[in-house]
């Protein structure tokens, strides 16, 4: 958190002393018609799935790489961001002692601690043999050439295998996965693919997931380890199918059956294991994944999406419009669950309170309910446009649920939540709960926010709906700037600074060649931008911010923490710091000049309307708030009072005469006269505000931001 929010809490507790010492004690005006209102209901991206892990704690995963907790049943999420991650996670499980994500282009993350802290998991190549080979004769021994050749010799003749091609991890998506127990688990993903551990996620395998009959295991050399015949008649193939393993490590797999993608596992012991997916695809394990059975013939093109068995003999599939399969028998035989009219894609089927109770989530409103074990099923919510994804329970003695998923027109998650077993659905909203640091609005309509653990939020209306955006870090970010909707930065602590040229989808990290903690940005060109931080640190950028180059800054104050900076050109502008730090450039940062304050107060705000005119504002000395103007360029600097003893954040002028200053207590005072006189108009704003902008210096379009997530927005008096 900036050292300035930090010396909020301490100097607050000095103030009451110092307010009887002021020397100049303006009472504050009565408040003007102008309001700053409280904005800002936070947007989600899509939302994949949810994750119960006890009462009260809960995981979303979903686009664009997020991963959020809530410990309070929603009330509040906390978003985490991940470096290097942006695509879309599917699934999120919780064993006794790991949790686990998959998601998109092989992302597959591991945690031990919780959820605490991710870890990305990666999983070896292998290759395929996209061949048909021998028939069902005797094989007698197989040489291995070379990844592209294997010569296979059989009591009839032999065969040369020479199409190869490499399956990458990177480039298989990971729908569903599963843990039967605390070492045997097992994901469904995209090309028919099945990976599966037998040492609780310490080491993986691929394979295709192919209709099988057990033969003998073959074992040759160390060169190959196993040598799997497959059967696939059932498929109307009448050959022989080999899976080769070399190593341990790399499977090397011979096949023609498709590669249909599989989207939905299940288990119900630990060796009894299902996936569903595209193409009429629901397949059965006896034995934890060696060999899988095709169990059920559907309709051509049909795609299952999820299954779940409720006990040894009643299981559930559900997919593609809005079917519904039931099996009794263990599976051996599935009939399709009519007397329904939903036709929409179902996403998840969960059962619940003695497995009488249950839901089917699915896309376009689908929500349907079943209180009588499934015979009969009945729509619950339908007022919102949302495709449902998941769906979670509180406790299974409670009528508590979750519904989650995503608004497809923009891909806006939703999150939906009961108390009375689905009688009544609310949205449930989703606040920005960090502190935040910064606000920068391009226009009436276009901004972004940036805060505490790295929370980072995109505005297209104003401030009134935000979207995450995924920093790429989980520090405190302390500034934002834009040059327009594509091109942005951000800067924080430990020297992170990231880059965006696509409004902030994708945020790229530069090493700016320091660990010190940034504290702001200006960018007075597309290509030239200044960095300040602690420590004395100046940085300037002549390329948009893709390299960066320390500024000599004069030796008596080489190691004060610079708090904000402003240029009125690429080449004039000031910094201030600690301890009334002002120095002044005309030359780029080439050379700087330090200016007399007239305070010994840190000084965390400044803001120019010209080369001559500015303020700058900062903390307490001689028991008053200070705040400093200047109409020579900085050459003097005369102390304009407000009435008040508190520390400011930060100091805005539109013009020569109108201006805010904003800071502890979420005060925010007005003039109208630049800054003879001051009025109060915000009191209290449920926490400190630690800056204020406005969008081209339009007096119209204000926005202030602060701790606990506050937003306000600038109303000016009709």
């Amino acid at each position: 958190m900036k050292r300035w929010i930090v010396f909020f809490a301490i100097l607050a507790l000095f103030s009451t002393f110092f307010i009887n010492c002021e020397d100049e004690t303006v009472e504050p005006e009565p408040e003007d018609n102008s309001e700053w209102l409280r904005i800002g209901e936070s947007i989600l991206p899509g939302i994949m799935d949810i994750e119960i892990v006890e009462g009260d704690v809960a995981w979303i995963v979903g686009m664009d790489g997020f991963m959020a907790k809530t410990s309070n049943r929603g009330v509040d999420w906390d978003t985490l961001s991940l470096t290097g991650l942006w695509e879309t996670l599917f699934d999120i499980d919780f064993t006794s002692s790991k949790a686990w994500i998959c998601g998109q282009q092989g992302v597959l993350l591991k945690s031990e601690n919780g959820g605490d802290d991710w870890e990305q998991v990666y999983i070896p190549d292998f290759y395929h043999y996209d061949s048909t080979v021998v028939d069902s004769t005797i094989l007698e021994s197989f040489e291995i050439i070379d990844t592209n050749n294997i010569i296979f010799n059989t009591n009839s003749y032999s065969y040369t295998v020479i199409d190869t091609s490499l399956v990458e991890f990177e480039d298989i998506d990971l729908y569903d996965i599963e843990f039967s127990d605390a070492n045997n688990g097992f994901i469904a993903a995209s090309r028919g693919i099945i990976y599966r551990t037998s040492d609780g996620g310490e080491t993986w395998r691929g394979g295709y997931a192919k209709d099988s009959v057990d033969y003998d295991l073959y074992t040759y050399s160390v060169i190959c380890t196993t040598l799997v015949f497959i059967d696939v008649d059932s498929l109307g193939a009448d050959t022989t199918y080999f899976e080769v393993v070399f190593n341990d490590t790399n499977f090397y797999t011979i096949y023609t059956v498709d590669n249909s993608a599989l989207f939905g596992a299940c288990y119900w012991t630990n060796d009894n294991w299902w996936v569903v997916g595209f193409d009429r695809t629901l397949l059965y394990s006896s034995n934890m994944g060696n060999n899988w059975h095709r169990k059920h013939e559907m309709a051509e093109e049909s795609q299952l999406n999820d299954i779940l068995f409720v006990n040894e003999m009643e299981g559930w599939a559900v997919g593609e419009g809005g079917m519904i399969l039931k099996t009794v028998d263990g599976g051996e035989t599935w009939s399709a669950v009519t007397g329904h009219d939903c036709r929409q894609n179902l996403n998840e089927i969960r059962f619940f309170t003695g497995d009488e109770i249950g839901w089917c989530a699915g896309d376009d409103r689908a929500v349907l309910y079943t209180g009588d074990g499934g015979a009969t099923w009945e729509r619950q919510y339908s007022d919102l446009e949302a495709n449902f994804n998941s769906i979670g329970i509180v406790t299974d003695e409670s009528a508590e649920r979750w519904l989650v998923g995503y608004r497809p027109s923009a891909r806006v998650g939703t999150i939906l939540y009961t108390e009375d077993d689905g009688e009544e659905w609310d949205i449930q909203s989703y606040g920005i709960r960090r502190s935040l640091a910064s606000v920068f609005f391009l226009d009436e309509l276009n901004g972004w926010v940036v805060g505490s653990d790295g929370v980072c939020c995109q505005s297209t209306d104003g401030g009134q709906t935000w979207v995450h955006q995924n920093s790429q870090t989980t520090n405190y970010i302390n500034s934002v700037y834009f040059h327009d909707t594509n091109n942005g930065w951000i800067a924080g602590n430990d020297g992170i600074f990231r880059k965006t040229t696509d409004g902030g989808f994708h945020w790229v990290t530069i090493d700016v060649g320091t660990g010190s903690r940034l504290y702001k940005i200006a960018f007075p060109t597309a290509e030239v931008g200044y960095i300040v931080g602690e420590d004395g640190v100046i940085l300037k950028s002549a390329d948009g911010g893709d390299s960066w180059t320390a500024l000599t800054i004069p030796s008596e104050i080489s190691d004060v923490y610079f708090r904000d900076l402003f240029f009125v050109t690429e080449n004039e502008g000031w910094v201030c710091g600690d301890n009334g730090t002002v120095i002044h450039t005309i030359n780029g940062g080439d050379s700087w000049t330090p200016q007399e304050s007239n305070t010994i107060t840190n000084l965390l705000g400044i803001h120019f309307i010209s080369a001559t005119e500015g303020w700058v504002v900062g903390g307490i000395d001689g028991g008053v708030s200070r705040v400093h103007h200047t109409v020579d360029g900085g050459e003097n600097w005369v102390y304009q009072s407000t009435g008040e003893s508190i520390w400011w954040s930060d100091v805005f002028f539109t013009d020569a005469n109108n201006g805010w200053v904003t800071g502890l207590y979420g005060k925010i005072y007005h003039t109208s006269d630049g800054g003879e006189s001051w009025h109060m108009q915000v009191g209290e704003a449920s926490g400190n505000l630690s800056e204020i902008y406005f969008a081209n210096s339009n007096p119209d379009y204000g926005w202030a931001v602060g701790s606990n997530g506050v937003i306000l927005k600038y109303y000016p008096e009709e």
